[in-house]
């Protein structure tokens, strides 16, 4: 378990909160898990990439910033990736 995987942990109480309302969640809560803890996971992993990614992007940024003057503006352009002064 990743530390940011815990919602799985929480379909027993849901359950046990719902069931009155939702008889259907108390036969459908192992698959309720399973589902939100796969869905925790992939999140963890498009989080990680993406922290990566910003990671990087803010090292090329402080580094290209120190060959420009101080009145000059560093910005990035998402779309194509590449840091444009103006």
């Amino acid at each position: 378990m990743n530390k940011g995987e815990f919602w799985y942990k929480l379909v027993p109480v849901v359950v046990e909160i719902m069931k009155s309302q939702y008889p259907e969640v108390v036969d459908q809560q192992a698959f309720i898990q399973k589902v939100i803890k796969i869905e925790e996971e992939r999140f963890q992993v498009t989080l990680s990439s993406g922290l990566n990614l910003l990671d990087n992007i803010i090292a090329a940024a402080i580094i290209l910033s120190s060959k420009f003057k101080p009145d000059e503006r560093v910005t990035w352009n998402r779309s194509s990736s590449i840091l444009i002064t103006f």
